[in-house]
């Protein structure tokens, strides 16, 4: 057998996935590529210690007040694109980090109501859901 340099032709191994699925896998590969570290990122958030490496990992989910933030850091929004009034509703209050209760006060409805909207269990009646749509800008 000659001896001598091996080239090995195959792609570098990465820590993140090419094809980032969930929000940990979308974080770590855009953390990575800026050449951060989770200590950067916790004290963008103003996060404890150990909550942001959660959202990595897909341990924990980030209250709402953090997406605003996250969709800054990321430069998009990566959830998947929302298809009915629900899930417009409930990515319009990620993108402005508001909880359900503001969202509520402001459409002038029972959080109760905005949160059967958002699961597409109930529809709103058309006067209001035209309120809603204009008032939110989802068309």
């Amino acid at each position: 057998m000659p001896f001598g340099p091996k080239s090995l032709k195959t792609l570098k191994p990465t820590v993140w996935k090419r094809h980032p699925a969930t929000l940990g896998d979308h974080l770590l590969k855009h953390r990575i590529a800026q050449g951060l570290l989770q200590r950067d990122l916790r004290k963008r958030f103003k996060l404890e210690k150990e909550t942001y490496a959660n959202w990595e990992k897909d341990r924990r989910y980030p209250a709402m007040k953090h997406w605003p933030g996250i969709i800054a850091f990321l430069g998009y929004d990566p959830t998947p694109d929302p298809t009915t009034l629900g899930q417009q509703l409930l990515a319009h209050r990620r993108r402005h980090g508001l909880s359900r209760k503001d969202l509520a006060v402001s459409l002038g409805v029972d959080e109760t109501t905005l949160w059967r909207w958002e699961i597409d269990e109930r529809k709103p009646n058309s006067d209001i859901h035209v309120k809603i749509v204009r008032r939110l800008e989802l068309i």
